[in-house]
């Protein structure tokens, strides 16, 4: 039986993270393992921690005092893991596993060497509720859209889509362990997913809801400001991937095609929202070009919550 290794970087998160341990303590699977890093915290989410991993021997956790970064972070955690697949777990997500069965056949899918990760297929916060106001709608909506459109560029295997080596990368924090290369930029997990293709394996993802994957805590807030700060961090991701990327892009009258050609499916609010995000990120697109540029380390204490 394949071990799992869950890494969750933490960065003054109390508020939140005792979500994240608590679901972690009930993964229906013997053979894993939960390695927590405080990245110089301030709060309180080191007796949080320090509570999940004396009530759960699965659990073990490693602080630093001065704050390092996301992919310093994750490197130093999967250096000290001992599983055979890595799962990046973020303090705001929670590991919805869905069933027994199905999170045995996900990591039984790593029986084939040639397999090197699987991409997140689905937004976070996916599927939009009625509830989820103008901004919360059209992230959602906005995220799902190029996640589609990168997922049909792929190969249809059935319940799994084989994603296009030579098209833009997805996310993938579902990875082989005996895979991973160190990442350098604020886009780590893009950056996974080029060295998985660089290396000749497979990424897969996903159509169907029913197989494990990340969904949101239900706690994220948007605003104005947290967007633009947000679409910010993605310029400066991109402009750190370019050389990585090899060519690959997002071909925009292509992409608006998909968009326009979708767009239609969903319902008024999720379609303002997607408007109003698109114009957010337009803000910040420009605004991050206006800046001094920043590097890595820069990038990742920019992220505000």
């Amino acid at each position: 039986m394949k071990k799992i290794s869950f890494i969750v970087p933490v960065h003054n998160e109390d508020k939140i993270l005792y979500q994240a341990l608590e679901s972690l303590t009930k993964i229906p699977y013997d053979n894993y393992e939960v390695i927590i890093g405080l990245d110089g915290c301030t709060d309180n989410s080191e007796i949080i921690t320090k509570f999940y991993c004396d009530k759960c021997d699965k659990m073990k956790y490693h602080s630093f005092d001065e704050r390092m970064g996301k992919n310093i972070l994750v490197d130093a955690l999967i250096t000290s893991s001992s599983g055979d697949i890595i799962i990046i777990h973020d303090a705001d997500w929670i590991f919805d596993w869905k069933s027994p069965e199905k999170l045995k056949e996900m990591i039984d899918l790593f029986d084939s060497d040639s397999l090197g990760g699987i991409a997140e297929s689905f937004p976070i916060t996916w599927p939009i509720k009625e509830e989820d106001g103008l901004l919360k709608s059209g992230v959602t909506l906005h995220n799902k859209m190029w996640i589609d459109y990168i997922k049909d560029k792929g190969i249809n295997l059935g319940e799994w889509i084989l994603l296009d080596r030579k098209a833009f990368p997805l996310l993938v924090n579902i990875f082989r362990r005996n895979k991973y290369v160190p990442n350098e930029t604020l886009g780590d997990d893009f950056e996974r997913c080029l060295h998985i293709f660089k290396n000749g394996d497979m990424v897969l993802a996903t159509n169907k809801d029913e197989w494990p994957r990340m969904i949101s805590n239900g706690k994220e807030e948007y605003t104005f400001a947290s967007l633009l700060k947000q679409k910010e961090r993605t310029a400066i991701a991109r402009d750190q991937l370019k050389d990585k990327l090899e060519g690959r892009t997002l071909p925009k009258s292509d992409l608006l095609k998909y968009v326009l050609d979708h767009l239609k499916e969903h319902d008024s609010k999720s379609r303002r929202g997607f408007n109003l995000v698109s114009f957010i990120f337009l803000l910040g697109t420009i605004k991050s070009k206006l800046s001094r540029k920043k590097n890595t380390k820069e990038g990742w204490s920019m992220r505000g919550r």
